[in-house]
């Protein structure tokens, strides 16, 4: 036993800030599953307000194509690298820069507590509920749903379903290991500005054409790891869904979660969405390509989707508690 305490130390010495950071990430991660922050509260939702805002503001419909493109890319960087620079001097001055790291982590997972909301989603349209279903699914999307149908309800709930695990769990773990906090920061803040200026909408096509580039990019590893988990252990390939997105003539990041989900439930997704004009008082009816499966999906789809994410989802969170379980002991084989 002796022998192997000094082979213990010397790990946790060489490998402290591994652990450290494992240990922060899980941390947040569990919290912010089962005691999400409420949606009201959340940085991350007044982010989006701002970016919404600054579109009104500097997104001219007049102007010339080019000119939207260098507003957009000058909006992005006023946006963006203000928090990116303020959040890394913050971790990197602090006394305690765990306790920060695990509080901006903690923020930036606000999608893990989706399932709960698809749920309680569910439950309303099944109570005949459609305005209360309305309501709690607006916390959550960018467009309006005031005039959804139970389909529509569903569709948008599914659809949320498939891309939350995405970008609220498997994305913010790997770039976190791969380039610790300041990236994470930055996938999530480029993400809900994608959300507030979507590419598929024709205001926003040439304004957000930066966002659509950079997060194509940022997520194109995490996307294909995440559609290979839900359709692997079903016998289906998920690279039918991943050409789809990289050839649909639509810009849509969210394409390829959409057409593996529709195909493995057997359901159409997709369809028009409603969006706030930037005239005050009217609404613009976008046209999005609809995926079509199978039958219209149903608040009982709802739960078929939950099933579907959930094993994806407690595999990811196995392997990141077994990263560095397998970490350790493959150090310590090699320093035994």
């Amino acid at each position: 036993m002796n022998s192997l305490e000094p082979i213990w130390q010397q790990l946790t010495s060489a490998e402290g800030s591994l652990l450290q950071s494992c240990a922060v990430l899980l941390s947040a991660i569990l919290l912010a599953r089962y005691v999400p922050i409420i949606n009201a509260l959340n940085p991350l939702m007044a982010f989006r307000r701002l970016a919404h805002g600054m579109a009104t503001k500097v997104n001219k419909p007049g102007r010339a194509n080019s000119q939207r493109q260098v507003a957009g890319i000058m909006a992005t960087l006023c946006l963006t690298l203000p928090i990116i620079v303020a959040s890394y001097f913050i971790t990197s001055l602090a006394a305690y820069p765990w306790f920060f790291e695990f509080l901006i982590l903690y923020l930036c997972l606000p999608e893990l507590s989706f399932s709960s909301v698809a749920a309680q989603i569910q439950k309303l349209l099944a109570n005949g509920d459609k305005a209360k279903a309305r309501e709690l699914l607006a916390k959550h999307i960018g467009f309006k749903t005031d005039s959804l149908s139970e389909v529509g309800i569903a569709k948008a709930t599914i659809e949320l379903q498939l891309t939350a695990p995405l970008h609220g769990f498997i994305s913010v773990i790997l770039l976190f290991l791969i380039g610790g906090l300041p990236l994470v920061i930055a996938a999530k803040l480029l993400r809900q500005l994608e959300l507030s200026w979507p590419s598929y909408h024709p205001q926003y096509q040439a304004f957000s054409s930066l966002v659509f580039a950079l997060n194509r990019v940022i997520y194109f590893i995490p996307k294909l790891l995440w559609l290979a988990t839900l359709s692997l252990p079903l016998g289906r390939s998920p690279m039918p869904s991943f050409n789809a997105e990289l050839t649909n003539r639509q810009p849509n990041n969210d394409y390829a979660c959409h057409h593996l989900g529709a195909h493995l439930l057997g359901i159409e997704l997709g369809g028009p969405q409603q969006f706030e004009s930037t005239t005050k008082g009217e609404v613009t009816r976008v046209a999005r390509d609809k995926i079509i499966a199978g039958a219209m999906p149903s608040r009982d789809t709802i739960g078929a989707a939950t099933k579907l994410v959930s094993p994806a989802f407690y595999f990811w969170l196995a392997l990141t508690l077994a990263l560095p379980i397998i970490w350790f002991a493959l150090k310590w084989i090699r320093n035994m």
